[in-house]
């Protein structure tokens, strides 16, 4: 529906991304395969997706890219990195689909208890 889209963008977010420039590594599926195949611990993936927050944020100064710098990051291996990029003023998408579902359906059942606890500088990416 455009109207409700539009009443939630115009009424729920302070800031305004005029432009945006994301890194994605809410990449959960690939990872995991990834790592069994490697024959490694899939517990060290959160390690990796802080070192891929680092690697953002340090691309995002090099290049000037302050206040226009987002990332794509999930809440089973990369809740670290989203508490580190938190408050910082970077756009924050979070995935809510069950990787490779079709029909879609929901990673962590209603999305409605979901979104009551995520920060207010938080988007959903579906």
């Amino acid at each position: 529906d455009s109207r409700l889209n539009h009443l939630h963008r115009v009424t729920t977010r302070k800031q305004q991304w005029p432009e945006l420039n994301v890194f994605a590594f809410d990449h959960r599926k690939q990872l995991a395969d990834m790592a069994q195949e490697a024959g490694m611990d899939e517990s060290r993936i959160p390690e990796l997706k802080l070192l891929l927050l680092e690697a953002a944020q340090q691309a995002a100064r090099e290049a000037g890219l302050e206040n226009k710098s987002g990332i794509l990051a999930d809440t089973t291996y990369g809740q670290k990195a989203l508490n580190a990029i938190t408050g910082k003023n970077w756009w924050i998408g979070r995935p809510i689909e069950l990787p490779s579902s079709r029909p879609l359906r929901l990673e962590h059942g209603n999305i409605g208890s979901q979104l009551i606890d995520w920060p207010a500088e938080h988007v959903v990416k579906c």
